[in-house]
């Protein structure tokens, strides 16, 4: 007899079997373990499948992604970096961060590209005593890394050493084209921006948060830190501008579409590719495409490709806190909305700051935990901060566009760079004072087993709410 699959809902479901499994070979070390379970589940898969027992097939799917999730970081970069910490090592690295310069050293992130003959994509906080290490580019040089944690949490330095000779590597077309890029946009902030916007506008548009001194504080004290964080909020408001201009020009829709895609592609790898904007820009691929191939989109699914893609560029990815709280928020945000009804109101912008604040309420909701456990505070007023800043940010956002637009006319440039220059420095101050409100945020540290009881508790709320609502909703 056929029984029913797992339906829509398979591939977010392989995508979790297949996290989980990442999660897991921390711990499960044997190859071979992990190698004979995905022989074992792709044997089954085929018999229930042959069977017509297609439930009982999803769920070997579903064990069988468990261990090759397992496997494949057993196999990941992350894996190979440990076997040449604290050796020295013929490394080469690319600079990914704008140096920051000191008395006797430079500090500045990094990118490890190669360690000996090991092709790797590693994160490293480089102390440079030679000093004369630059922005998006390649150096090669003997070195040994050091590995750090914090709560859980690894991450790798490298100190450079004076004596060390360090070799230039020549970049490549696509490297110079986005050195280059880069470059120019730094200096249109910089030329037109008072100090305090050129530093702003280049940690937020393009990830250089290495600028930003005390407004990190800031932020962090009202609980609006996503601002300044290049993530799907970024790349939405920005694909949406470019939309809208393109429209205004009398540019075809589909058109219109492919070319914010296409921008949103060079945006993401200009600003360093992250877990946050490599989901954004892909869930936006899935929409574009699927309205050209006229299909119907599952949120949950686009958010598992999304998901795979990064964890197949780099499994550690997933003990990263960008990744976890990237992902959790938007996992929110999906399933709040199928879960709870939030009606239209006529007024657009009125339903535009309702829209905000469910937006934060659910967010909120599912990242508290996260957030108290890697930063020990837990925000009380951000819910409501947030619909006031998100609007001001967006204005701020697209006043930026048309800086970037107009940069080749300097009156034009200068013109939009000193109002820019007034709104950064009133939406700064704003988020001080709101940050300053007492029980703004409380103090509190959560342990993993609290974590643990928390989503359990918000699982079993959620479960209850959509029951009781009896949402019947495709593709759920």
């Amino acid at each position: 007899m056929k029984t029913k699959s797992l339906g829509h809902l398979l591939l977010f479901c392989i995508f979790f079997a297949f996290l989980t499994g990442v999660a897991f070979g921390k711990f499960i070390l044997s190859f071979w373990i992990l190698f004979i379970g995905c022989v074992f589940f792709s044997v089954l898969i085929i018999f229930f499948y042959k069977k017509e027992k297609l439930l009982f097939s999803d769920i070997c799917i579903l064990f069988f992604f468990f261990f090759l999730g397992a496997l494949w970081h057993l196999s990941s970069s992350s894996q190979v970096t440990d076997k040449f910490v604290q050796k020295e090592s013929i490394v080469i690295l690319k600079v990914i961060s704008l140096p920051k310069e000191g008395e006797n050293r430079n500090t500045f992130a990094a990118e490890i590209r190669k360690i000996n003959s090991h092709s790797l994509k590693l994160k490293v906080r480089v102390s440079d005593y030679t000093q004369i290490m630059d922005y998006l580019r390649y150096y090669q040089f003997a070195g040994k890394i050091i590995k750090r944690r914090y709560k859980g949490y690894s991450y790798y330095s490298l100190n450079i050493k004076r004596n060390v000779e360090v070799r230039e590597l020549p970049l490549g077309f696509w490297a110079q084209f986005m050195r280059k890029s880069s470059k120019y946009i730094l200096n249109v902030f910089k030329e037109n921006c008072s100090n305090q916007g050129y530093r702003f506008l280049s940690g937020v548009f393009l990830g250089r948060k290495e600028l930003l001194g005390e407004e990190r504080e800031m932020f962090s004290n009202a609980g609006v830190s996503h601002l300044l964080a290049i993530s799907g909020l970024h790349l939405g408001l920005t694909s949406l501008i470019l939309f809208f201009i393109l429209r205004f020009f009398n540019i075809k829709f589909r058109v219109s579409l492919i070319v914010s895609l296409v921008f949103l592609c060079f945006y993401t790898f200009l600003t360093g590719a992250g877990s946050s904007t490599l989901r954004a820009v892909t869930m936006y691929a899935v929409f574009v495409f699927s309205f050209f191939f006229q299909r119907k989109t599952n949120l949950l699914n686009s958010l598992a490709l999304a998901g795979f893609i990064a964890l197949f560029l780099e499994s550690s990815s997933l003990f990263t806190i960008g990744f976890q709280l990237s992902f959790i928020s938007v996992f929110a945000i999906i399933v709040s909305f199928k879960i709870f009804h939030v009606k239209l109101i006529k007024i657009a912008w009125l339903h535009y700051l309702k829209q905000i604040f469910f937006c934060s309420l659910f967010v909120t909701l599912f990242l508290t935990p996260v957030v108290s456990y890697y930063f020990g505070k837990i925000y009380i007023l951000s819910v409501f901060y947030n619909v006031v800043l998100i609007p001001f940010f967006t204005f701020i956002l697209v006043i930026n566009f048309l800086l970037l637009i107009f940069s080749p006319f300097k009156f034009l440039a200068q013109s939009l760079g000193e109002a820019l220059s007034l709104f950064i420095s009133g939406f700064i101050n704003l988020v001080q004072t709101l940050g300053s409100v007492k029980f703004s945020f409380v103090l509190y540290d959560f342990s993993f087993k609290g974590i643990a009881i928390y989503y359990s508790i918000l699982g079993m709320l959620l479960t209850y709410f959509f029951f009781k609502n009896k949402r019947a909703i495709p593709g759920f």
